[in-house]
């Protein structure tokens, strides 16, 4: 059940990636903005509440809020290193850097054990999603982005780690709204930092309807795709589930090429012959780790 549950969260989320790039690009040009309006949607997992909220103990909510927390951090980065570089280049980076920390985390503090061709399918996934950002004859394989992205992967890392950890001692439901709850938190202390909250307010003078409503479709898309994953990641062993994101990229890669012609923004480059083949083999080695993990 939680592969299915992956798979299509990971779909929706190379479509929130898609629109969240345009929004970088056009409408909203600074990341405190765009976490701003994330941390702000997050707050609707409240209305949860009767559902299966409780207070666990001091550390509980501790590890769930640094969960959030880091999450919202990740995704700050995320934005920074869009704004520089295509989307269809940093979130592949991102998704075959991202697994190996969570690797890393889950065996620190994880009580999880996976088979021998697991492991093996971990690999492939995450050299397809390397593979799918890296540009043959590219000048500049690490540009300023590169760094946003380090961080970035390490936050989502350690965030996915520690979300494990929290569903390991709570129910899904109450869980999930002491870790956006923490989202919210780590937005709030961003914009009391000197001129953040002047960011937040005047793009929100600026924007016009259809900017915020395309913005809100996309948190939308965004917001399910975490849901399910939180949920696949509460069923299901996390080191799989984020190394999964390869579907993702490849979903992404797909949906832009079918669009380049229309909105060649996306694209830093036209996209040439050397490099479709390049992501094609890509997608193949994505199939095989696929195969191999499940």
């Amino acid at each position: 059940m939680w592969l299915w549950l992956v798979v299509i969260a990971y779909v929706l989320n190379a479509l929130a990636t898609l629109i969240s790039k345009r929004l970088l690009i056009t409408s909203i040009p600074h990341p405190v903005v765009f976490v701003f309006y994330i941390g702000v949607l997050n707050l609707l997992a409240l209305i949860l509440i009767p559902f299966g909220f409780f207070i666990p103990s001091n550390l509980q909510i501790f590890i769930a809020l640094l969960s959030g927390g880091s999450y919202a951090a990740a995704m700050y980065y995320l934005a920074k290193a869009l704004h520089i570089d295509q989307a269809s280049q940093v979130a592949p980076m991102i998704g075959g850097l991202q697994p190996i920390f969570v690797l890393a985390f889950a065996w620190w503090f994880l009580p999880e054990e996976l088979l021998l061709k697991q492991y093996f399918g971990i690999f492939f996934l995450i050299l397809g999603s390397i593979l799918m950002a890296l540009e043959i004859g590219r000048k500049r394989i690490f540009t300023e982005s590169f760094k946003f992205i380090i961080i970035s992967s390490v936050l989502f890392g350690f965030s996915y780690a520690t979300l494990k950890l929290v569903y390991l001692q709570q129910n899904f439901i109450s869980g999930f709204i002491w870790t956006r709850f923490g989202t919210f938190l780590f937005v709030i202390l961003l914009i009391l930092l000197p001129n953040n909250w002047a960011k937040v307010r005047d793009n929100f003078k600026e924007s016009g309807e259809k900017v915020k409503a395309i913005f809100v479709v996309g948190q939308i898309l965004g917001a399910l795709s975490f849901l399910l994953i939180a949920f696949a990641i509460s069923l299901g062993p996390v080191t799989i589930i984020n190394a999964l994101q390869g579907l993702q990229y490849a979903v992404l890669f797909i949906i832009i090429l079918l669009l380049a012609k229309k909105y060649p923004e996306l694209l830093d480059e036209p996209l040439r012959r050397p490099i479709v083949i390049q992501k094609t083999v890509a997608i193949l080695i994505l199939i095989v780790g696929l195969a191999l993990v499940i």
